[in-house]
């Protein structure tokens, strides 16, 4: 009979201490700096007339695991985009030309999917904390950061987010290559440079 009621307070005390483990906290709005897409529409996050879940995408032309992730990334962002979640594809690395980052969103299919931001000057980037390509950072409907980690984890705390439960992996790493961003010079610009299609 003891060890029957001693495995019963055993389980108890399991059940009680994981009904009573905290809840993720939550995270703090960012303040984003407007930017714009390659077509040279700009986005304003949260303040956009109708807010919603967003997710930056951080990509370079030079990475073979980018290159190998984006035609995925576009057929996420078109599945998700009947979902009201806005996808963007980010190319911050220094070095990359504007001619090099056209060339790689259009053969892979992201310039038909979601709009592309060529984040020159980094400041997007530093905000949204992305060290790594390809980056996934999932920022809520009211600008707090969700999760940031790789492309293949972000489902599982997307769907999370959009049924209204909390996030509980927020943070995973990325197998990718380094982000390599401009030297920040002085008080950040207002916006990051963008691109227009010709």
């Amino acid at each position: 009979m003891g060890r029957y009621a001693a495995g019963f307070t055993v389980a108890l005390l399991l059940w009680l201490n994981l009904a009573s483990a905290p809840a993720p906290k939550p995270a703090k709005p960012l303040s984003l700096p407007p930017f714009a897409d390659l077509s040279g529409k700009r986005h304003i996050l949260v303040t956009d007339q109708k807010p919603s879940t967003t997710v930056f995408v951080f990509l370079a032309t030079d990475c073979p695991v980018a290159s190998r992730t984006a035609p995925g990334i576009a057929r996420l962002a078109k599945r998700y985009a009947k979902r009201g979640v806005r996808f963007f594809a980010v190319y911050p690395n220094e070095l990359e030309s504007d001619d090099g980052v056209l060339r790689h969103a259009r053969d892979r299919g992201l310039l038909t999917a979601l709009p592309v931001v060529r984040d020159a000057s980094g400041n997007l980037t530093r905000t949204l904390g992305a060290g790594f390509t390809p980056e996934a950072v999932l920022v809520s409907a009211n600008g707090a950061v969700l999760y940031r980690g790789n492309v293949e984890s972000l489902v599982v705390p997307l769907d999370a987010s959009l049924s209204g439960k909390p996030v509980r992996v927020t943070k995973t790493g990325v197998a990718g290559c380094a982000l390599r961003l401009a030297a920040r010079v002085g008080p950040p610009s207002p916006a990051p440079r963008s691109l227009r299609r010709e």
